[in-house]
């Protein structure tokens, strides 16, 4: 499901693929993300954590029409982070992660 340098765990918590789960910290329902395309695509900021905690964020991330998002994970905030299929997440070891919301607001859109 996830790489295994994906995110600290003591700050994200994964969300199995194709379900609506609970969150680890609340009882609210998070919706799966997991499979849908963006039908209108956006610049996101990205970030992206190495197995040895190192944090990194970039300004420079795109997420195109088309592309189909292939992971999701929460914060503690219960903010939805994902990733999706495109080259520039693929190419990159660890995968980043970008705010749902914050791809919303740029004019982004999901099926």
């Amino acid at each position: 499901m996830l790489d295994h340098l994906l995110f600290n765990r003591s700050k994200f918590y994964p969300i199995d693929d194709n379900a609506d789960l609970i969150t680890a910290d609340s009882q609210k329902f998070v919706k799966s993300y997991i499979g849908r395309k963006a039908t209108v695509g956006a610049p996101v900021s990205c970030y992206e954590t190495e197995s040895g905690g190192m944090e990194y964020w970039f300004q420079d991330g795109q997420v195109n029409a088309g592309d189909t998002v292939t992971h999701q994970v929460i914060d503690r905030n219960n903010e939805i982070w994902l990733s999706v299929d495109n080259k520039q997440f693929l190419d990159s070891h660890p995968r980043p992660f970008f705010k749902l919301s914050d791809f919303l607001s740029n004019g982004g859109k999901l099926s």
